[in-house]
């Protein structure tokens, strides 16, 4: 049986969380300019990775932040990968 995985936003660390059961296993890194939310840095523990956890944080963070009215700007190239493989997620 595998962990519940789960997502959050902390914003006093500006980062996105993900967590498989109570194990912090991945964050995005951002930070805000005004409008503007820049996307920093992506990162999943490497004992979880090639399960698809960073597209699924990248996605629920791109969610959020236009659910937040907020502009992107990207600096991370794991999300800019997944922009270019999920252009449908784009802030166009």
């Amino acid at each position: 049986m595998s962990a519940e995985t789960s997502i959050s936003l902390n914003e006093q660390a500006n980062r996105y969380e993900l967590s498989l059961g109570q194990e912090r296993v991945g964050e995005l890194v951002y930070r805000d300019h005004g409008e503007t939310r820049v996307f920093l840095h992506t990162e999943v523990d490497p004992a979880h990775r090639g399960k698809g956890l960073a597209s699924k944080l990248i996605a629920w963070a791109l969610d959020d932040t236009r659910d937040a009215g907020m502009h992107l700007r990207v600096e991370c190239p794991a999300v800019t990968e997944y922009l270019k493989d999920h252009p449908e997620a784009d802030f166009r």
